[in-house]
């Protein structure tokens, strides 16, 4: 009886490791190829991508809360132009009437739709 508790144990580790795997994007044919050294290896690299990934989230919120309320305190507000240029953002030159439509049509036409002058009453 005691091999066969020993045996639902190790089977219950194996299943929660293969879980947690898959619930980390691992595949099933990655996981079974992994040593149980390699699997937890890849989890502690897991942990640490997560731990990096909370701390940038962590580090925009911060900046984005410190500059909202920077920005309800100061005088002067910086035109939005110059704000996306500082953080190295391309600001869009304006489209004409014109160069909007042309972008409409081609969409239109990508997506299987009619050219304009099928679709205009005559």
């Amino acid at each position: 009886m005691d091999g066969e508790h020993d045996s639902e144990i190790v089977d219950d580790l194996i299943t929660n490791a293969q879980n947690r795997c898959y619930y980390f994007g691992m595949k099933p044919a990655e996981f079974w190829s992994l040593t149980p050294y390699e699997t937890t290896q890849w989890f502690k690299a897991q942990a640490e991508r997560n731990n990096d990934l909370y701390k940038l989230e962590w580090n925009q919120t911060v900046f984005a809360s410190w500059h909202t309320a920077a920005f309800q305190r100061s005088k002067h507000m910086p035109k939005y132009e110059t704000m996306l240029k500082m953080i190295g953002i391309e600001v869009a030159k304006k489209q004409s009437p014109k160069e909007m439509l042309q972008i409409a049509e081609q969409l239109t036409l990508a997506m299987g739709g009619k050219p304009r002058e099928e679709m205009e009453v005559k």
